[in-house]
């Protein structure tokens, strides 16, 4: 019995190694799920509707997605793996696993899933989605398909701002210089210059320091004055 044991783990992992750990079954990508028939097949027109491509939600945080999984027939009952791998310098890379471990060995299995950015996924890259198992130490991909993350066609709303505050607008500024006018105009005006002072007159006879002319009857008396000396 156990030499039985053996030679089946043998087979087992012998056809792990010829098959490089890949088997035959098939990964349909949905962005709803797909149309299948009573047997959980998927129809022709689930398959059509099948895209290796998914829009990430407006904010390009979070890309969801529905996974229709055929199985290959030597998938067994027990923890079932949805595996995202990432290519880095030529080698694949684990970057997401999501357990499921209650799977009873169905043909056919249907899962909705959802990436999210903080997981390291970002618009434009290409990964590969697989339904795995552990099978004799090794990890059986069961079926798979690869998956192109695109940024979300939505345009983000623009952030509403705040009211700007009083004396910060435009409106403001126009009521504050109105104002000023205002009180510009109501203020009374500037008092009147002085008038200039007389021109002063000097009180010693002959020295005229501005003013009028001496009027002419002083003169006549003068003249008069004058002659009756030479008389």
């Amino acid at each position: 019995m156990r030499i039985a044991n053996w030679l089946s783990l043998f087979a087992v992992v012998a056809m792990l190694l010829a098959s490089g750990g890949v088997w035959a079954g098939e990964l349909k990508i949905g962005v709803e799920p797909l149309e299948v028939d009573g047997s959980g097949k998927l129809t022709d027109a689930g398959r059509a509707a099948a895209v290796t491509e998914v829009e990430a939600a407006p904010g390009n945080e979070a890309w969801s997605m529905h996974l229709h999984a055929q199985m290959d027939k030597r998938a067994a009952v027990g923890p079932l793996y949805v595996e995202i791998y990432r290519e880095r310098n030529g080698t694949q890379l684990v970057a997401f696993r999501k357990e499921y471990p209650d799977y009873d060995g169905a043909r056919y299995v249907d899962i909705d899933l959802t990436l999210e950015r903080y997981d390291g996924f970002a618009p434009g890259q290409t990964v590969e989605i697989a339904f795995v198992q552990e099978v004799a130490g090794r990890t059986v991909k069961w079926a798979k398909s690869p998956l192109t993350l695109l940024a979300s066609s939505v345009p983000e709303e623009p952030e509403e701002q705040a009211p700007a505050e009083d004396g910060e607008d435009g409106e403001d500024e126009e009521s504050e210089d109105e104002d000023d006018e205002a009180e510009q105009a109501a203020a009374p005006p500037p008092p009147a210059a002085a008038p200039e002072p007389p021109p002063v007159t000097s009180t010693k006879r002959g020295c005229h320091l501005g003013g009028s002319e001496p009027p002419a009857w002083l003169a006549f008396v003068a003249l008069l004055g004058l002659r009756r000396r030479r008389a």
